[in-house]
């Protein structure tokens, strides 16, 4: 069983287990296997620029940032992760709370955690 987190090299190329397929017919036999931050830099398929970090309160958290962390539309509102499929949420931040508290648990988002925001923008190779 290999890692998931790990890239497979063969001499001749590279494969990627989260595309869940191997070469049918390598160039060369297959290399050591690597964790994917000792891939060289060529080897990435995306490449990010931080564009802006800071620190904020979980709750000052807005629409734009709650949609941002990857929140589901559901019909005419959000998800619900509490009950997610009984239920939906009127606007997005209400979803994230939902969100924030089925990964971090109950009463998580009151405590308004101090966090990371790191803003990043994709770099076109």
């Amino acid at each position: 069983m290999r890692h998931p987190g790990t890239w497979k090299v063969d001499n001749g190329g590279l494969w990627y287990p989260a595309d869940a397929t191997e070469p049918k017919h390598p160039i060369s036999p297959r290399g050591k296997t690597r964790v994917s931050i000792h891939m060289p830099r060529w080897a990435s398929r995306i490449t990010l620029e931080i564009t802006g970090v800071r620190v904020e309160r979980l709750n000052d958290c807005g629409e734009a940032d709650a949609i941002a962390e990857g929140i589901a539309p559901e019909l005419d509102g959000w998800t619900d992760y509490s009950n997610p499929s009984c239920q939906m949420c009127l606007n997005p931040v209400d979803s994230y709370r939902t969100l924030w508290d089925s990964i971090n648990g109950a009463g998580a988002w009151e405590a308004n955690a101090w966090g990371w925001v790191v803003e990043f923008r994709r770099v076109q190779r």
